[in-house]
Formats: C-alpha cells, structure tokens, sequence
C-alpha cells in the first residue's frame, strides 16, 4: 500500500486544515470548533475565531486587520480523494444573522496558500452576542450547493493581543 505524501497525511484530518488560522494564531479558545456538514464525497467546514488572536504576519498575508470586535469567519471545502482530504476551490457565501433576525453577509475572499485554498471573511459583533451562521458551497453549478448552518456565541469581551 503506498504511503499517503505529507501532505496528504496533513489533509486527511480536515479540522487541522480548517484551524489553519487558529493554529497559526495560537488561538485555544471556544470560537476555534470547527463545524462540518458532509454530502457524498464533499466536506464544507467552517470555524470563527477573534480577529485579535491571529498574529500579525497571518493576519497580514490573509487581508485581516485585527480590531476588537471583530471575529474571522474561516470557511473550507474537501474532497476526499482515497484516504486522503483536499482543498478545492467553490463558490461560497456566508450570512450572520442576530437572534432578532437581523441578517448581513460576510464578504469572505479566497485564500490561497501553500496548496490550500480556503475562504476568509472579518465581521463585528457585540461581546456575548448569539449570531447564527449560514455557509453555502456551489462546487459546480449544475449540483446543489452544500450548505451549513450552525451558531455561536461571541466572547464577552475581547481576548488578548498575543504576543508577537
């Protein structure tokens, strides 16, 4: 049987190929959980993390300007492709939504480093807030798009720069 390449083995466990931000930061906090919706052989995860977690030359290099109140809406899309998972470019958007039903897009915009290709977008919130999350996926526009829904509860206040 052959040996999966590095990458390959980095890929197979999506969540670290979501988390690229988080784990770039150093961020081991509530709003770094991934969440996942799986359809056939496509996997569409997508994690929130405080813009100020993120250190600065990868905040830098994905167009993130650090601010507090501002979270990071980082999106994926996988194909598996035998035991391994891969990055594919798609067609995504995003929405947050308050529990009083005030809806806003997130601009997200592709990032495409080191192989991998993942969608990025900043939004403010008010500490404590409950927001409601919408991610949609089209990978080819003849099929359906993927779609995930999931929500989170923002910081109470402002977690701290990192040092850098």
């Amino acid at each position: 049987m052959k040996t999966p390449s590095r990458s390959a083995r980095w890929w197979r466990d999506g969540a670290r190929g979501l988390a690229v931000l988080a784990c770039a930061a150093g961020a081991a906090l509530a709003l770094a959980q991934p969440h996942a919706v799986r359809h056939g052989d496509f996997t569409l995860q997508s994690s929130v993390v405080s813009s100020l977690t993120i250190a600065e030359e990868t905040a830098r290099q994905h167009g993130i300007t650090p601010a507090e109140h501002t979270a990071v809406l980082n999106v994926v899309v996988l194909r598996d492709v035998g035991e391994a998972r891969w990055p594919i470019a798609a067609a995504v958007d995003a929405t947050r939504t308050t529990l009083a039903g005030v809806q806003q897009a997130i601009a997200l915009r592709e990032v495409a480093s080191q192989g991998r290709v993942s969608y990025v977008g900043s939004f403010r919130f008010t500490p404590r807030e409950v927001l409601d999350f919408s991610v949609s996926a089209r990978i080819d526009p003849a099929s359906p798009p993927l779609r995930l829904g999931f929500r989170e509860r923002m910081p109470p206040t402002q977690l701290p720069t990192p040092s850098r």
